[in-house]
């Protein structure tokens, strides 16, 4: 978005372009930290549009908590952390994946809550940080912004492959649960 002004009229299609790869990156780490575990994931691994509609919907949804009264923003967070995961772990559509987040998180709602709250600052510091950091103007502001977009970048990964592996810990032992007790 630091571009926008630059690109214009482009700046929308890099936007879209930019919102493509990251759906496809969040969807190879995800992929990825779940094999690695050994989990096998659906034929249908790359299900962009309902990874899109999973954040939309989740995201909608926080946002409405958070402007209502903040905490139930967080309980949402936490309750919905692990929908994503469990999109590609259990091939199951958008609507089934919030679903099986909310039945997992059901006891560990706050440690997913504190995990979603310390990624979002380890995104949000370094860009906030940016502004007053280097005064507009400066030759060393597209330094800066390179490092804070990368800081900010890196936390997200982070926060995608700490959802996956939550899910490894804590949503994949509710699946087996309910296969064993019905």
């Amino acid at each position: 978005m630091d571009l926008s002004s630059a690109l214009g009229e482009a700046a929308i299609l890099y936007v879209f372009a930019f919102t493509f790869f990251n759906l496809f990156l969040q969807a190879c780490i995800i992929i990825a930290v779940l094999k690695g575990a050994g989990q096998v994931v659906a034929s249908r691994k790359w299900r962009i549009a309902s990874l899109f509609g999973v954040g939309l919907v989740t995201g909608l949804g926080i946002a409405f908590g958070l402007l209502v009264l903040i905490l139930p923003g967080l309980y949402f967070a936490g309750r919905w952390f692990l929908a994503a995961p469990a999109l590609f772990a259990e091939d199951i559509s958008m609507s089934e994946a919030i679903q099986a987040s909310w039945d997992a998180t059901e006891q560990h709602w706050l440690a997913c809550s504190i995990i979603a709250v310390t990624i979002f600052l380890c995104q949000g510091v370094p860009l906030v940080a940016n502004i007053y950091l280097v005064p507009e103007g400066d030759i060393t502001r597209i330094g800066t912004l390179i490092v804070t977009n990368a800081l900010s970048q890196a936390a997200w990964v982070f926060g995608i492959a700490a959802a996956a592996t939550m899910y490894l810990t804590i949503g994949r032992r509710a699946a087996r649960n309910a296969e064993i007790f019905g």
